[in-house]
């Protein structure tokens, strides 16, 4: 599925400004015909008087993302205030971020890869980035195109850069779904085209109400330890653990800086421009 020019066109038209950098698209065509979602794009602070290309960072679970958009802080991942503060910080890590809303009760089907998992990720390559990069200030190469999110969130992200590699090659997986990574047979088979960096990583307090907390976090472990034994050379990976945090978006919230730092700082080292 693609957008046609003149729909594009119409959809630029009904951009919703909520600040000078947080847009919104109220209802942008979604994966079956007259299905729409709502897209927030957070562009960088840069982004209307330098004229320059940035990469884009997809992110799942939109609604949850941004501050500007009126979510409480306590449940907001304040993605706009840590980008601004990453950009100043830094302003080779600036980035396009493009929140995605969720199916809301078919989210569960979307987000798992061997489900509607695939229908998601063709049109999120195939519809929404080419949309963006048509008409925004991108840089549209694999190697400057990140997805990310959280629990399943995250899971799609991993199956997007492992499986979408020639069109995504940067993943941020905050907490991804234990259940999912440990289908192995499912992960066997690489489609890797380039330098690929995969953020991971995971709390030691996920779910301690299922008694899952050790079961989680050894799981992310032995996934990440895969990655870089099955990406033979192609695949950076960086995991962290944080031994206090639960499965929940404050604590999101709080390491989303440091991972959109760990793998930014990582591209820029792979692409030769650290």
């Amino acid at each position: 599925m693609t957008v046609r020019l003149e729909l594009g066109e119409h959809i630029l038209r009904r951009i919703n400004h909520i600040s000078r950098q947080l847009k919104t698209i109220e209802e942008f065509p979604a994966m079956t015909a007259g299905e729409v979602r709502r897209i927030w794009l957070h562009l960088p602070a840069g982004y209307q008087s330098t004229g320059r290309r940035y990469p884009v960072l997809y992110m799942a679970d939109g609604g949850n993302l941004f501050t500007a958009a009126g979510r409480p802080a306590e449940s907001c991942w304040m993605v706009d205030l840590a980008m601004s503060r990453l950009e100043q910080e830094d302003e080779r890590l600036a980035m396009l971020v493009v929140g995605i809303e969720h199916g809301d009760g078919n989210r569960l089907n979307e987000l798992l890869p061997w489900r509607d998992g695939d229908r998601y990720c063709c049109w999120l390559t195939g519809c929404l980035k080419p949309f963006v990069d048509r008409h925004f200030l991108t840089m549209p190469g694999r190697g400057h195109t990140l997805v990310a999110g959280s629990s399943l969130g995250g899971s799609i992200a991993l199956h997007l850069v492992l499986h979408y590699n020639s069109i995504i090659g940067n993943a941020l997986a905050l907490s991804p779904s234990y259940f999912v990574l440990q289908n192995g047979g499912y992960w066997q088979n690489l489609h890797l085209t380039g330098p690929t960096c995969v953020y991971l990583d995971c709390g030691g307090y996920e779910c301690p109400e299922l008694n899952l907390c050790y079961t989680i976090a050894s799981s992310c472990q032995r996934f990440g330890s895969w990655l870089n034994r099955a990406g033979a050379g192609w695949i950076r990976v960086i995991q962290r653990f944080f031994p206090d945090h639960q499965h929940h978006e404050w604590f999101w919230q709080q390491r989303f800086p440091q991972a959109v730092r760990a793998l930014g700082e990582t591209m820029l080292l792979m692409s030769g421009r650290g």
